[in-house]
């Protein structure tokens, strides 16, 4: 549990050659007012991860978050997961925004914004986006693919390559 509040934000920052923020845990994790700037992943004896925020097996609640100028594949990473969203914004990003691998998702009132690649990215996933709005991704908007599930209300997607793609 990392909670910040309105009037005083927790700042987790990184330097060149950083190893990011990972939760490899099975339980519960709860992000809220935590703003993540300037990660790498972890890559240590050729066992790599490819979020600069990595949950992995958990519920988690992430809720007025920021992720940016991370320097790997995604800065936010969620694997096997159930997962709550709420007012994040993620921008400025190496490649994916939010890439979601095999979990059960809502996102919402949020924004992605200047990604060197998609801005959500989702495989084996089930997934409610409502008001979001993706901005400026090299790729795709929205990306949902390996038998994914994606419903996507009251969102906007602008200035991207392409708008949404399923990949099955």
């Amino acid at each position: 549990f990392i909670n910040g509040s309105s009037t005083a934000h927790i700042s987790v920052t990184g330097e060149p050659g950083n190893q990011g923020f990972h939760c490899i845990s099975g339980g519960n994790v709860h992000l809220s007012y935590v703003d993540f700037d300037g990660l790498g992943t972890l890559n240590y004896k050729g066992w790599g991860l490819t979020g600069a925020v990595t949950i992995y097996e958990a519920d988690a609640e992430i809720f007025k978050c920021t992720f940016r100028n991370n320097t790997c594949e995604d800065a936010l990473n969620t694997v096997k997961c159930n997962v709550h969203v709420d007012m994040i914004e993620v921008s400025d990003t190496y490649a994916d925004g939010y890439d979601a691998d095999y979990c059960e998702l809502v996102c919402e009132n949020s924004s992605f914004k200047n990604l060197g690649n998609d801005g959500l990215d989702f495989s084996g996933s089930q997934v409610s986006i409502n008001h979001c709005v993706i901005d400026n991704a090299t790729d795709k908007g929205v990306s949902g693919g390996e038998d994914s599930d994606v419903m996507m209300g009251n969102s906007t997607v602008v200035n991207s390559n392409i708008a949404v793609a399923s990949k099955d």
